[in-house]
């Protein structure tokens, strides 16, 4: 257990957990095993177990992002564009984009608009986001396809 939480390959704290009950039998009461074990145990539970993902929302330079509360859904909203600014749904545990979405975007002198803030309603049907023009584009996460609706 200690060679795998220091090499920390993907998936050692699972690894690291299941072997416990095991090493807890082999300890057979000994205090300073026990106590030994309870910290492996700590680092395995509290420790991050990072493994590389491949990019989910490439091509798009990502500016802001927001997670849906109901699905766990999170929105990954561009930076900056000409003509039409992406805004990708994606599913975080299928590592799949689920929605793609855009909207036209406002040419303001020589500055890209983009996508400054996302938000989920509550309820996990409507996305905002907050454009660097100072709008607010409204998705219907139900019909995707239909065209957003700029907030007045």
């Amino acid at each position: 257990m200690r060679n795998r939480a220091a090499a920390r390959p993907p998936e050692w704290t699972a690894a690291n957990l299941a072997d416990l009950p095991r090493a807890v039998a082999l300890a057979r009461g000994d205090r300073d095993v026990l106590r030994d074990l309870r910290s492996a145990a700590t680092v395995a539970l509290v420790s991050d177990d990072l493994h590389p993902a491949d990019p989910v929302a490439h091509p798009v330079s990502a500016a802001a992002l927001a997670t849906d509360p109901k699905s766990g859904r999170v929105a990954v909203g561009e930076y900056k564009a000409w003509g039409k600014c992406q805004v990708l749904v994606v599913d975080a545990a299928g590592n799949r984009v689920v929605h793609r979405l855009a909207y036209p975007t406002v040419a303001a002198g020589i500055n890209q608009d983009g996508t400054r803030a996302l938000a989920f309603s509550p309820d996990g049907r409507w996305l905002f986001a907050g454009t660097r023009s100072a709008r607010v584009v409204r998705f219907d996460l139900n019909e995707p396809e239909k065209a957003p609706v700029e907030q007045k």
